[in-house]
């Protein structure tokens, strides 16, 4: 067989047509791969690109504006002010808080008169007492501070320890409250699970019996048919002999 001649991919007027669309195009045209590594490639970066050019306007009506006002906070969202995106709005701190009391000077006057006249009776108790140092021991360091000697922070220890005092026997009522809630629980649990025991071991008992009268009833009729059909025997043996 002779050999069949391999055709030109490209003739000379597709190769002039090729070169003259790349050379006008030439300003878009790069010279890539095409294998699939590629196309997949370019499939990706075409569906997260973004648009170039200006931004189309987007039209905005009365409805538009009037379910914005219903949603509120779900359309916009609150301001992130920790965002690198977000907002620059100011946060205010505690200092930049104003207090603004309204006081007259009449009742500045009776604070300070107040102010005063407890500084003296402090002072008057003070130089009327006298501490006693024969009937001190060492076992009276372990009773409380005085009121005097504490702070507002030891006040405060003090107060703590109480309440957390209070917030235990509480938890333990409450603990024993549940546990005799939980064993009524339990009981009336038991209970329940007694009487359907009993309720299904009766009804157990009235399907046996049942049982056994339908069984009952079943022989009976099965002896009956069997009696009757020995007594058609016997009179058909009575013809053949008669014939």
């Amino acid at each position: 067989m002779e050999e069949q001649k391999r055709f030109l991919n490209f003739n000379k007027d597709e190769i002039d047509l090729l070169v003259s669309l790349v050379e006008k195009y030439s300003s878009i045209l790069e010279c890539k791969k095409s294998d699939s590594v590629e196309w997949k490639r370019k499939n990706e970066l075409e569906t997260y690109k973004r648009g170039g050019g200006q931004p189309t306007p987007i039209k905005i009506d009365q409805n538009d504006l009037k379910v914005k006002s219903i949603i509120g906070v779900g359309v916009t969202g609150l301001p992130n002010p920790f965002d690198s995106d977000g907002p620059l709005i100011p946060l205010r701190s505690e200092n930049d808080i104003e207090i603004i009391v309204d006081c007259n000077d009449e009742q500045i006057a009776d604070l300070l008169n107040k102010s005063n006249n407890l500084e003296k009776t402090v002072n008057n108790n003070d130089e009327n007492e006298q501490i006693q140092w024969d009937k001190w021991s060492p076992e009276d360091l372990k009773k409380p501070k005085s009121e005097q000697l504490q702070t507002n922070e030891s006040r405060k220890k003090n107060s703590i320890i109480t309440t957390s005092k209070r917030k235990s026997s509480r938890s333990t009522q409450l603990t024993n409250d549940c546990r005799t809630k939980i064993n009524l629980v339990s009981q009336a649990k038991l209970e329940l699970i007694k009487l359907q025991t009993k309720c299904l071991q009766e009804e157990h008992q009235i399907k046996l019996k049942e049982y056994q009268i339908k069984a009952k009833n079943v022989e009976e009729l099965h002896k009956l048919e069997i009696e009757e059909k020995k007594i058609q025997i016997e009179i058909l043996k009575k013809k053949l002999e008669s014939i």
